[in-house]
């Protein structure tokens, strides 16, 4: 595919799925401000939020008709990896924050907190059903059969990993800008505690890292959708656990943890193709 035509198909696909979601999230947004449409808005975010991986499906779908839609689901449930796939996607994150929370704590005596660990340390047994909450209604399930199922395999035809990464990342950033004004978002308590701008500034470095980190692995376990949905999970479910990002010393650990870990995998992906 030609990179006009490409930009051309990810563009339509982009722009449809902002569309809608942005328009599904706009009357819990405008009841932030004081306007009621007398409408169900936590059902409509949740809608909203699985947006990407429901045009995901319908563009494979017109695109590639049954075999595209049937190759997506396997990748979904391609579970045959190597163990240290399955470290990477369920230990990478929590690390990651676990090194910046302590990083945080030696440089500018950065206090703990968590919203998870109250519950998980009274009865660890949620923890297994905690995790697939994440999964299906955190943003992982709901997303990735749009970003990395449909948008990252069109990418890697004309970029490599890190240019691919880039533009995900910053698609994928865009994509979350209504929540930044959005009150019980995670989004939203970045721009109540930095400011706008440089919350943007913040999330942008961080979804393009994290975006670096989980086409590395989509890559690792050809392709398979089920680690990158993991991943993701892990992810989410370690800033609740960890929870860091609203002090400026735990977001700047976080970043430069973030920082360590994409330059080891690129360093990684990249000395092994020389």
């Amino acid at each position: 595919m030609k990179k006009d035509s490409l930009f051309v198909e990810i563009g339509i696909f982009v722009g449809i799925t902002y569309i809608l979601s942005w328009l599904l999230w706009m009357p819990a947004l405008l009841k932030v401000y004081g306007v009621d449409l007398l409408m169900q808005e936590e059902v409509l975010i949740k809608i909203g939020n699985f947006m990407p991986s429901i045009l995901g499906i319908v563009f494979i779908a017109f695109n590639s008709s049954r075999e595209g839609v049937l190759k997506l689901f396997k990748q979904l449930i391609k579970v045959k990896f190597s163990v240290g796939w399955y470290l990477f996607s369920l230990l990478l994150m929590p690390f990651i924050l676990v090194s910046a929370y302590f990083l945080g704590f030696v440089i500018m005596d950065l206090e703990f907190n968590s919203i998870l660990w109250p519950i998980l340390s009274s009865n660890i047994g949620q923890l297994i059903p905690m995790i697939i909450y994440f999964i299906v209604f955190q943003g992982p399930l709901g997303e990735e059969l749009g970003w990395r199922g449909y948008v990252l395999p069109k990418l890697l035809e004309q970029y490599n990993l890190f240019k691919a990464s880039v533009i995900i990342g910053i698609i994928w950033m865009i994509w979350h800008l209504p929540k930044f004004f959005l009150t019980n978002s995670t989004q939203y308590s970045l721009t109540a505690a930095y400011g706008i701008s440089m919350a943007l500034i913040g999330y942008l470095l961080y979804t393009i890292m994290l975006s670096v980190l989980i086409t590395f692995l989509y890559c690792r376990t050809g392709k398979s959708l089920f680690a990158v949905v993991l991943f993701h999970a892990m992810a989410n479910f370690s800033h609740g656990l960890i929870t860091i990002l609203t002090e400026v010393s735990g977001s700047v650990s976080l970043l430069l943890m973030m920082l360590v870990a994409t330059s080891i995998v690129l360093y990684a992906f990249y000395s092994k193709r020389a």
